[in-house]
């Protein structure tokens, strides 16, 4: 698993999301009234495995803080015909401004 961290005030983790961090997302999404359901990220798994997304979740001082993927293929046309990556679904919980 690959793996990030910055140090500064805060330990910032930034690294490859995996099923384990499903729950965690869910729930803390949800405790912030924010509904991500857990077929999301199951959907978003199956797509990284298949190479077509890359999903990453960030940690500060060891408390899920957000999460972004990167779609390689846009939706986009005028990015997908240059073959520009696109970010999606980029979200930060509100305790982390």
């Amino acid at each position: 698993m690959q793996s990030i961290v910055f140090m500064s005030e805060s330990i910032i983790n930034i690294r490859t999301l995996t099923t384990a961090d499903i729950s965690v997302l869910v729930s803390r999404f949800e405790a912030a009234n924010w509904t991500k359901p857990a077929s999301t990220f199951i959907g978003y798994i199956a797509e990284q495995q298949q190479g077509r997304r890359d999903l990453w979740v960030a940690y500060i001082d060891q408390q899920l803080a957000g999460y972004g993927t990167l779609q390689w293929e846009s939706k986009y046309l005028p990015f997908r015909e240059q073959a520009i990556p696109a970010i999606m679904d980029l979200n930060v919980l509100p305790a982390f401004p």
